[in-house]
This record gives structure tokens, sequence and C-alpha cells, in this order.
């Protein structure tokens, strides 16, 4: 593809992410109407309030009046995470949006790499892996498997499973089990034609055992039965999970930067 083409789809991602993250916010709102979440939008720039402190961030940061407005915006919360505000450049972002970050000293996070790939491809790898799409009373145990996978098997903290209650009302999450013990999770988040995968975690002790490349492959088969035709996830730039990703067919589009604003 050409880096025109590419730049769509980057911003196909984004513009999903957007909106995946609108319904987060009014999952929240239903879940807990006293919660101060909220969700602005201004131009090509977003921004999120979480007052549980863990997604509080402006995302497709690009330096304008909206994406500084917005900045000033989520300042003026005042209750955002205590380590700042993070900000993720858009794909419209140029040096001089990494200049006025950096003019104002605000330390640049790992980034996040995005990758994309067609779903009229084949996709057939197998791993010996009993898998179970979650119903509503395993619900909860598959989003405590991936908040401990992210965790190194460490409980998920109250803030994070008031996230995940709501991240499990707008998608379909998927449970990997070895001997019948949930060993990893992973979720799935489809609007109109897209798929979105993410939020896939192994517990330590299970981890080698192909339980990523099986979760992988059951969310791109789900996603072409419910109609779509392209999937984005996200992931570290290398690593284990990309070389998973990549012989799974998909490829890398973008590199994410981010910074952390201090008000």
């Amino acid at each position: 593809m050409s880096l025109d083409q590419d730049r769509e789809l980057a911003v196909a991602q984004e513009r999903f992410h957007r909106s995946l993250l609108r319904r987060y916010v009014e999952a929240q709102r239903q879940l807990d109407p006293l919660r101060l979440t909220a969700f602005e939008g201004r131009g090509e720039c977003a921004a999120l309030f979480d007052a549980a402190g863990l997604e509080t961030r402006v995302f497709g940061f690009d330096a304008t009046d909206d994406a500084l407005a917005l900045l000033d915006w989520l300042t003026a919360r005042g209750e955002g995470s205590p380590d700042g505000i993070r900000v993720e450049l858009g794909t419209r972002a140029d040096a001089a949006s990494i200049a006025w970050l950096s003019d104002r000293s605000c330390p640049e996070l790992a980034p996040c790499a995005v990758f994309t790939r067609s779903l009229g491809d084949e996709f057939d790898a197998h791993a010996e892996v009993d898998l179970e799409w979650a119903n509503p009373a395993t619900l909860p145990s598959v989003l405590d498997v991936i908040g401990r996978g992210f965790g190194d098997g460490e409980p998920p903290s109250p803030k994070q499973r008031v996230a995940a209650r709501a991240y499990g009302e707008l998608g379909e999450h998927l449970c990997a089990r070895v001997d019948g013990v949930p060993a990893a999770g992973a979720a799935l988040f489809v609007e109109g034609t897209v798929a979105y995968l993410s939020a896939m975690a192994v517990l330590p002790r299970y981890r080698g055992l192909h339980l990523q490349t099986a979760l992988i492959t059951a969310r791109l088969r789900r996603a072409r039965a419910l109609g779509c035709t392209r999937a984005f996830v996200t992931s570290a730039p290398e690593g284990t999970s990309r070389r998973n990703l990549e012989r799974a067919g998909f490829r890398w589009i973008r590199d994410r930067r981010s910074f952390r604003w201090l008000p």
C-alpha cells in the first residue's frame, strides 16, 4: 500500500478509537450516574476525563487551537490522573507539535504501534486450547483474568475493575482455558465493518503456550462472521505481541507517540 493509503487507515483507526471512547463514557454514566467521566471533541482532536484516573487524556493532538483548548478543558476538570494527562499525537501532528510539548518539558512516553489487516484474507493458525466467549455470568471472571494478565498476576485495582466493567458493556470478551483454568483473555469491539482487537493478556504461568495466537485468530474469525472487513489492533512496537500479530497477517501502519502533560 502507498503512504497515502496507510495514512487513511491510520485516520480511520483514530476515528474508531474516538467513537469507542465516547461509548465508554456513556457506559460509565449508565453504571454510575454520579461519576464525573466526560468526553469532549473539537475538530480532529478529542479529550477524555475519567474520574477513576485511568483514561484521562487528549488524543489526536496536533498543537492546534482546538487541541490546546482541550488541554485547558481537561486541566479545569481538576481531578484527573495524579500523574498528569496523557497526550497522544494524531495523524496530523508534525515536528511543531512535538517541539511544543518538548518546550514545556513534557516527558515522552513509550509509543504504541498501530497494526491493521483485511479480513478478506484467510487465517488458519491453531493452538490446542479451550476458547469460550463470555456470557453475562462469566464476564466478571474473564475481565478479572485480563486484569491479572496485565498486572503480571496481581489482582486488578478497584479503579481498574470499574473501567473494565464499562468496557465489558461495549464488546465481546474471549477466555482461553488450560486444563479448565482461565489462563488468558481478550476483547473484541465492533462498529460497522471495523473490528478492534484489544485487551489481550496472558497470566504469567501460561505464557509461551501460543495462547495469544489462539485469541487473535478466534477474534478475527468472529469479526468476519459479524460482517467486518478490516481489523485494527495496538501493541508495543516490538516484542512477542508484534511477532504474533505479524504472523496472523497484521501489518504495522504507524507508531502513535505520546507525552505526559503536567498542568
